[in-house]
């Protein structure tokens, strides 16, 4: 599940900047997609690293 969570995040801040630009939520959204994208980040070492 833990390997999942890297693109989840990815997504939610997709929608957390979408919802942001309809309603104006300004530094809430940019402050929020950080965050987002600081979990996502450290989430990638659950990734697999299979090499063919």
């Amino acid at each position: 599940m833990k390997k999942y969570l890297t693109a989840l995040c990815l997504l939610f801040m997709v929608v957390v900047q979408l919802i942001g630009l309809q309603t104006n939520w300004g530094l809430a959204s940019w402050f929020i997609s950080f965050v987002l994208l600081l979990l996502a980040a450290t989430f990638t070492k659950y990734l697999d690293n299979k090499k063919h």
